[in-house]
């Protein structure tokens, strides 16, 4: 009798959920399809400025990695008004093994910054200013087929 009820309800709940599987998931991503990599850090307002002069000097790290296609973009955004979360970077890579990569910047970096102690010094202050800043991770796809 058991086994009868076992077969039942492994029936009745294949029989229900026979043909929901793609109603009830997500959109399967082509290859192709582009993913922003989003970190939401708490970085204190007295760090903010130098985190803005670290941009700067970075950002030709940041243009190689885009020039060599490795990221399609990337944006920093910071608080004006609202959440604790201070600091937003965006990162858009092309597809989600290209995330799966890792950040490969330190391979562009050599590049864009070819002055090693220039170098250390931009990465010496990446790491004051996020050291024990707590953060969140997110990625996310980009709608564009909103009617």
């Amino acid at each position: 009798m058991e086994k009868i009820i076992i077969c039942i309800l492994t029936v009745a709940f294949f029989g229900l959920t026979w043909g929901t599987s793609d109603v009830q998931g997500q959109d399967q991503e082509n290859e192709e399809t582009p993913y922003w990599y989003v970190s939401e850090y708490k970085i204190p307002f007295a760090k903010v400025d130098s985190l803005r002069t670290l941009n700067e000097m970075a950002n030709p790290v940041y243009q190689k990695a885009i020039d060599e296609g490795y990221i399609l973009d990337y944006k920093v955004f910071i608080h004006h008004t609202g959440g604790e979360y201070s600091v937003v970077l965006l990162t858009q890579y092309p597809s989600w093994d290209a995330i799966g990569e890792g950040r490969r910047f330190d391979e562009v970096d050599q590049i864009a910054i070819p002055d090693s102690v220039k170098r250390q010094k931009i990465i010496d202050g990446f790491n004051w200013v996020y050291e024990g800043a707590a953060h969140r991770d997110n990625i996310y796809t980009e709608v564009t087929d909103i009617e």
